[in-house]
């Protein structure tokens, strides 16, 4: 898993960067973590990334997550 932290102005760009992050360490899950509301590119880049779905869980989750903190 690769955490990104963010606070200022997130754009989708981040996103692309941290899942080209998530490639080149073959992480299988990223969390964006920042302080304001990502917008609907940012959400759609996320999405995009896929679903990842373990082995050893039902469930399964978004490649990557983005985590507002109020």
């Amino acid at each position: 898993m690769i955490l990104q932290v963010k606070s200022g102005n997130v754009k989708s760009g981040d996103i692309r960067d941290l899942q080209g992050t998530m490639t080149l360490e073959n992480a299988v899950i990223g969390i964006c973590l920042t302080l304001k509301e990502p917008t609907k590119e940012m959400l759609k880049t996320a999405k995009y990334a896929g679903i990842y779905q373990s082995e050893y869980m039902s469930q399964s989750w978004d490649k990557i997550l983005i985590v507002t903190i109020g």
